[in-house]
């Protein structure tokens, strides 16, 4: 299986990449709100976050994003469990 890696801190992320995901999958998934990142953001703008917010704040702090994803035409799958990558990839 081919494959190719992007590093979203080192060769950015632009919003159609950013909107797919989130469109493909539960925005709420893509959201890291375990991250130090998350953390340091004020409460007042955690709270009651929408898409839309989410979204802006992702492409501003890409480490907001949980990682890894992996992508393709028939599924994507968001974080990692060794369980969750032998049912898709085997």
């Amino acid at each position: 299986m081919q494959h190719q890696f992007h590093d979203v801190r080192v060769d950015g992320l632009d919003i159609e990449t950013l909107t797919r995901w989130a469109d493909r999958s539960d925005w709420k998934e893509l959201l890291n709100t375990r991250s130090l990142t998350w953390r340091k953001i004020p409460q007042a703008d955690r709270e009651d976050i929408a898409m839309g917010s989410a979204i802006s704040l992702m492409l501003m702090q890409p480490t907001l994003i949980k990682r890894p994803i992996l992508e393709c035409e028939e599924f994507i799958a968001i974080g990692f469990t060794p369980e969750q990558y032998e049912k898709l990839i085997g």
